[in-house]
Parts: structure tokens; C-alpha cells; sequence
């Protein structure tokens, strides 16, 4: 009996023992359940995994946040958030996992995101490893402008109202400070790299030759003149109808059920089908293919415009007086320009327009007419002469003329308060340059400091960059370096220092063209020599900070 009363004894203490066991393995779990999900918001565990990575170089998945969330920020603001919206249906106020780029993609916008920031990630990881292997590094240049950088989060985490830097771009980018940091220096190392590849490639003028000999269709281009007169433009006499027909309203009114009754009586005895039905129907528009026939037949790029001129004057607006143009904001001298198309290049799917004005037989001033009788729409073209010198065709040209360089300084019409006191600090700031008329003292003026915004120096610049008055005076023949003049814009006025010329724009065109082609081919081979590596773990911890 004791030995059983004992027995009893040790198991009721055996049971007491293993329920208190039980107690506190179920606190220790419930601990460690607070305790890892404490460690996984505070991000500890996503920024010691790995989410792409090269041999040398790892992007964990807090930074892999901040690549993807800064690619989200990017194409979801700014001219491009326009775009998503209207041609995907992307809706800012649903969760990017909950919304698909296509109804039957399966693909949401949350993957669509983190699978181009990969790409983009991959990308600059394999530049990454080439720098290295030429033994590129960050100078202390770069790491002070990544402290500058820093240093700017800094004041933005206290602006919005953030304790701390990390607090503000862990809410804004699922990072903390050394991961952004870490983040800018990869960036910077493949970028500089990038760029110092890019630049390091020369060529010669027979390369230039040779890159437009294989890809003329990318040189060429054709200016020419075209006027459409449209049957449904309302000329003044139609306007002026219409308030009449508005004044006879009532009276129509009143002779509808008599018409109406005449109307049945004549369909009853004439056959709807019969040319008698069919000439009652069909519209008279010879009065506006009269008009389209001067055009046509014009000899002369003078004598085109006089015939647009006409149509104008004499029909669309005849009558109005240059006071009643002028309050129905009606320009016929911008109509007329307008009219002109300058720098076409053909199109990858031809039209009959364009097989027509790359012809080898088609002359300048020759015309082109597109005429729908029925319709009363009635079109002329007229190709122009070649621009520039060097004859390549009569009409086909290729872009040769000279670049240049310059600084500018811009006086917005709207900023300075008009057009007049635009003029005035123009004015007033070519004064001041002319008290020591040299290029670094327009380049102070021109600074953030000075009058402009810091641009610097325009290389190589363009035409129908600045507009046509720009144009006129920084492309004439007879301009010298040291050059400055104020100059009337659209919207202000330009306080303009010319530099110099720069190379020949067609020649630009194909050293770009020859040094892309060149860089893409490199970065081809970084891929294929550097191995990039996603780990599924770390991709599916990236979490993209938007709504």
C-alpha cells in the first residue's frame, strides 16, 4: 500500500512538474512569436537577408525596398502618372497587389514594380562588377556627395515631422540610413563607371560616313507645305446664318406639317433611287476645289501661300476686319506659317504621302493634291528645296549644319511681371556683363548666384531648341565666338552668350548613335560574364512603400 501510495505521490509530482514544463514553453513561444514579429517590423531580418546578388556586391531586401519603392515613386508621378492612369486603369487609391497592369495579365502592379526594379538592380550590379574589375572606386568627391545626400534626408524626416531619419525613411522607403546609403554608393559606382565607358569610346569622320551610308533613312528628311480646306469649316457667312436660322425657328415650326404633307405626296410618284432623287441630294463643293486648284497649281512656295492667303481672305473670313481677326484671336500669318512641315523623316510604315516625298523623281515645289469631292475635303501638298549646301538630292537633305555652344540666361515674361520689365532686366544684365565682357563672367551671371539657373554651358546645342528667334540669331552665318545679345522669345526674353560652333549635327547624330550602339554591346557582355542571382526569400520580404 505505501509502495503505491508512493508511486501515486511521484506521478501526481511528475504531472505538476510537466504541466509548469508546458507553462513556460507556451510563454517562451507567445515571447519569441512578439519577439521575432518586433524583429521582423524593425526590418532586422530583411536587411541581413539577401535579396539580388553578384559575387562582390549584395543588395539585401530593405535596400531592395528602396530601389523598388524609388522605381514605384518614378513612374507614378509626373507626366507618367497621366499615362498609367488613362492606358492601364492604374487607380492610386487601391493597394498595388489588389489591381492588375491588364484585366487578364494576373501580373498586379506590385509585381510589375519589383520585377522592372530588378532589372534595373541587375543592371547596375553587373557595372558594378566591372568597375571593379578595372579597378574603379568611389572618390572622396563621391562619398562627400553621398554625405550631402544624407545630410538633405536629414532635414526632410524633421520637416515632415519624423523623430529620427531612420523613422522617416523607414515610412517612406521600408530602409534605414545605411541601407540608403548603401544603396547611393552602388548607384554612383556603376553610374560613373557607366559614363566613363560611354565617353571612352572615339571615332572619325569615316566612321560617321559609313554609320550614314547603312542608315540613311534615319538621316533623311523632307520639309514640305500642306493646306487642308474642309467643307465643315464654318466660314463668317455660315456664323451669321446661324443666328438667322435661330431667329426663324418659330416660323419653320409652323410650316412643318405643310412640308411634311408635300413631302409624301412627291415621294409617292418619284423614285427614291432615280438620278432625278440622287442630283437633288449630291452637294456642290466646286467653289472650294476652285481654291484647292490654285494651291495645286502653284510654282512656288510664295505662290502656294498666296492661294492658302486667298482661300482665307476670301472666303473662310471674308469680311472681318483686322480688328474682329484679331478679337476672335485669328492669325492668318500663323495659319500660313503653320503650314509648313519641317525636318519629316520617313516613317517605319509608308504612306502614299511618304513614298511621294522620298521619291528619286520628286522635284522641289512639286505638289501633291488629296481630293474627296463627296466629302468636300480637298488637301495639297508641296515639297520644299533641300536645306543647306551639299546637294544629297534636291529635296532629301540630312541635317548639316554646325552646333553650338552657349550660356543663357531666361527672363520669363510671367515671372518678371510682363513682357516690358522681361526686356528691362535683360537689359540691365547684358549692361553688367559689358562692365567685363568675358565667357566666365556671363557664366557667373549665369549661375544660381547671378541671374539664371545654373544650367552651364550648352554643348552642342540644337535648333528649335529656344525657338525661331533664338535660332535666327545664334545659327546665322556671321555669328562669332563672344558673341552676346538680348533676344525677344514667346515668353520673355533670353540674355544669350554664343561660345562657339560645335560639330555638325548630322555628325552628332551618328557618333551618338555608334556610341550607344557600342555601350549596349559592353553591358552585353558584363551580363554574360557577371552571374546575377535573385533569392526567392529576399525578393518575397521586398515590400514597395506606396498606398
Amino acid at each position: 500500500m505505501s509502495k503505491k501510495t508512493y508511486a501515486s505521490k511521484s506521478e501526481g509530482k511528475a504531472k505538476k512538474i510537466i504541466s509548469i514544463v508546458c507553462l513556460i514553453l507556451a510563454a517562451v513561444f507567445v515571447i519569441g512569436v512578439v519577439a521575432w514579429s518586433e524583429i521582423y517590423n524593425s526590418g532586422l531580418v530583411q536587411r541581413h537577408t539577401a535579396a539580388v546578388k553578384t559575387e562582390n556586391f549584395t543588395v539585401t531586401s530593405t535596400m531592395m525596398n528602396y530601389y523598388a519603392t524609388m522605381h514605384y515613386q518614378e513612374l507614378t508621378t509626373g507626366e507618367y502618372a497621366s499615362m498609367l492612369s488613362y492606358y492601364y486603369n492604374y487607380d492610386t487609391s487601391k493597394s498595388l497587389s489588389q489591381q492588375a497592369t491588364e484585366p487578364q495579365s494576373g501580373v498586379s502592379w506590385e509585381q510589375f514594380f519589383k520585377e522592372s526594379a530588378k532589372t534595373e538592380v541587375a543592371d547596375m550590379l553587373v557595372r558594378c562588377e566591372a568597375a571593379k574589375a578595372a579597378g574603379k572606386s568611389l572618390s572622396d568627391e563621391d562619398y562627400a556627395q553621398i554625405d550631402a545626400a544624407i545630410k538633405n534626408l536629414d532635414t526632410y524626416a524633421t520637416t515632415y515631422g519624423y523623430s529620427t531619419t531612420d523613422a522617416f525613411l523607414k515610412a517612406n522607403y521600408g530602409a534605414n540610413t545605411k541601407d540608403i546609403r548603401k544603396c547611393m554608393e552602388y548607384s554612383l559606382l556603376a553610374d560613373n563607371y557607366g559614363e566613363e565607358l560611354y565617353n571612352s569610346y572615339s571615332y572619325e569622320d569615316k566612321d560617321f560616313d559609313n554609320y550614314y551610308s547603312e542608315n540613311k533613312t534615319s538621316f533623311l528628311m523632307v520639309d514640305y507645305l500642306t493646306y487642308t480646306i474642309k467643307a465643315d469649316d464654318k466660314k463668317v457667312d455660315d456664323l451669321k446664318d446661324d443666328a438667322k436660322e435661330e431667329d426663324k425657328k418659330d416660323e419653320d415650326k409652323k410650316d412643318e406639317t405643310t412640308e411634311a404633307e408635300t413631302d409624301k405626296k412627291e415621294e409617292a410618284t418619284v423614285d427614291p433611287d432615280s438620278d432625278d432623287k440622287k442630283e437633288e441630294t449630291k452637294k456642290d463643293y466646286s467653289h472650294l476645289k476652285a481654291f484647292a486648284d490654285k494651291m495645286k497649281d502653284a510654282k512656288t512656295k510664295e505662290e502656294y501661300e498666296k492661294a492658302v492667303r486667298a482661300y482665307l481672305t476670301d472666303y473662310l473670313y471674308k469680311g472681318m476686319s483686322k480688328e474682329a481677326l484679331e478679337k476672335d484671336k485669328i492669325d492668318l500669318d500663323q495659319i500660313i506659317a503653320d503650314c509648313k512641315v519641317e525636318g519629316f523623316k520617313k516613317p517605319s510604315s509608308e504612306t502614299e504621302l511618304s513614298k511621294w516625298l522620298f521619291a528619286d523623281g520628286t522635284k522641289p515645289y512639286a505638289t501633291r493634291n488629296e481630293y474627296d469631292e463627296t466629302k468636300g475635303t480637298f488637301t495639297v501638298y508641296m515639297i520644299l528645296p533641300a536645306q543647306y549646301d551639299e546637294k544629297l538630292d534636291d529635296c532629301q537633305y540630312r541635317e548639316d549644319y554646325k552646333t553650338a555652344d552657349y550660356y543663357y540666361i531666361f527672363l520669363s515674361s510671367k515671372d518678371e511681371g510682363s513682357m516690358e520689365k522681361a526686356k528691362t532686366t535683360a537689359d540691365a544684365i547684358l549692361k553688367e556683363y559689358n562692365e567685363d565682357a568675358t565667357e566666365e563672367h556671363f557664366k557667373k551671371l549665369e549661375s544660381t548666384d547671378g541671374y539664371g539657373k545654373g544650367n552651364g554651358k550648352v554643348e552642342g546645342g540644337v535648333k528649335n531648341a529656344l525657338g525661331d528667334s533664338v535660332d535666327a540669331w545664334l545659327f546665322a552665318s556671321d555669328r562669332k565666338a563672344g558673341d552676346v545679345s538680348t533676344i525677344e522669345g514667346e515668353e520673355g526674353y533670353y540674355v544669350i552668350y554664343f561660345a562657339g560652333n560645335n560639330e555638325t549635327k548630322w555628325k552628332i547624330d551618328a557618333e551618338n548613335a555608334l556610341r550607344s550602339g557600342d555601350y549596349e554591346e559592353a553591358i552585353h557582355t558584363f551580363t554574360d560574364t557577371y552571374t546575377v542571382s535573385y533569392m526567392t526569400k529576399g525578393m518575397n520580404f521586398v515590400k514597395i512603400a506606396s498606398n
